[in-house]
């Protein structure tokens, strides 16, 4: 009977011991999952804080230079697969949007990163360098990548996340994600 309990007492230990491991589990994929769906839908209808940083070229660029046009701003860093993969769309947007709307790209990455990626991957924004401070600490972005739709007042009206790299259809997703932003857009030219 003895050896019975022992069995008994042991089982129950390691019982109470797994549960709180896979409630601990659950608490840490919880947090993971808050972390990974950041809800910045919040900024929607707020004005973008305010920035100070620096284009590629090295000059000084701030948020009231972006005034009086619509601004589609994107959020990335040069190891980002999402970021890369809806390059090509942003790109045909700013094809689309140019003469009407400021396309500008917020890269993580420093002067030189940025400047040795474009030599061998398109991407037709205009570029700010360093902005991972911005973004995180006025924005709250913890993960890449994000397009903003700005009205000309610099009031954010749309947040993209990147198109589902995981869709098996990824022309559907590219163009859902063009689309998307494209209606904004439309809204914002034919409101000047």
């Amino acid at each position: 009977m003895k050896p019975f309990f022992t069995i008994l007492i042991l089982f129950l230990l390691f019982k109470l011991n797994y549960c709180q491991n896979i409630d601990s589990l659950d608490s840490k994929k919880s947090d993971f999952n808050k972390l990974l769906n950041n809800d910045i839908s919040s900024l929607i209808g707020k004005k973008l804080p305010s920035f100070e940083l620096y284009k590629l070229n090295g000059e000084p660029v701030n948020s009231v230079s972006l005034l009086g046009k619509p601004a589609v701003l994107n959020f990335w860093f040069i190891h980002c697969p999402p970021c890369l993969a809806e390059m090509p769309v942003l790109n045909n947007l700013k094809n689309d949007f140019e003469k009407q709307v400021n396309f500008i790209a917020f890269g993580n990455d420093s002067e030189e990163e940025i400047e040795s990626f474009l030599k061998r991957k398109r991407f037709d924004f205009l570029h700010i360098i360093n902005a991972a401070q911005y973004a995180k600490e006025q924005l709250g972005l913890v993960s890449y990548p994000v397009t903003f739709v700005l009205d000309k007042n610099l009031v954010i009206r749309h947040i993209e996340k990147a198109p589902n790299v995981l869709e098996n259809n990824k022309i559907k997703a590219d163009t859902e994600f063009k689309n998307r932003i494209s209606i904004h857009l439309n809204k914002l030219v034919q409101q000047q």
